[in-house]
């Protein structure tokens, strides 16, 4: 009942079906972030099979979607920014790639928000990770990721954990403290940079 009642904490935080609930959830709901990422993530890879015609942007609309009961970056530009680089990059990319990618992008995002969650000095409305949800999360993403792409699975391990590391520098230095802005910041940015680095990697030039 425990895990049940977490993971139900978890996809409301993280979805539209949690509009109106608190913004910092339970600490072990947190431990379900990236499998929460995961099942958003595998809806928008259905979605590109369906409509291979349009399987980049119909990939990228759900992934918007089902992530609006996420933390939202602050300013329409950044939000923008986001969205235009995800799209740049599904449309780049293979069609036989895309479904993966559609797989990866949304869990690694969640993930980067219960690495910036973990330790470090959250404001209020912020969910603050322990050591248990910080380590649930993390083998769950590890293990998908490399499951999924192997070899290049691992280059996005990389590129997830730096990104979320050099974004979590950042905001300590200008704000002090982690916002529920800055924390969804970081997740718009680490899910479209997985998908970017996709592109660079399997793209068709």
């Amino acid at each position: 009942m425990r895990l049940a009642a977490e993971a139900w904490t978890a996809l409301r935080a993280l979805t539209p079906l949690g509009r109106g609930s608190p913004a910092a959830p339970e600490r072990g709901a947190l431990a379900w972030y990236p499998v929460v990422g995961l099942g958003i993530g595998a809806l928008a890879a259905l979605v590109t099979r369906l409509v291979p015609s349009a399987g980049a942007v119909a990939g990228v609309g759900v992934l918007e979607l089902l992530g609006g009961g996420r933390p939202a970056p602050r300013g329409v530009p950044l939000a923008l920014g986001t969205l235009a680089l995800e799209l740049g990059a599904a449309c780049a990319l293979p069609a036989a790639a895309r479904p993966a990618a559609f797989l990866l992008a949304p869990m690694l995002g969640r993930w980067a928000l219960v690495v910036q969650s973990y330790g470090g000095s959250p404001a209020r409305g912020v969910g603050e990770a322990g050591f248990r949800e910080f380590g649930v999360a993390s083998t769950t993403a590890f293990a998908v990721t490399l499951a999924l792409g192997q070899a290049i699975g691992l280059v996005l391990l990389v590129v997830a954990a730096l990104e979320t590391i050099a974004l979590r520098v950042v905001i300590y230095r200008r704000l002090g403290t982690l916002t529920p802005a800055a924390l969804g910041a970081t997740g718009a940015a680490v899910e479209a940079g997985v998908l970017l680095a996709l592109a660079l990697l399997l793209g068709r030039g």
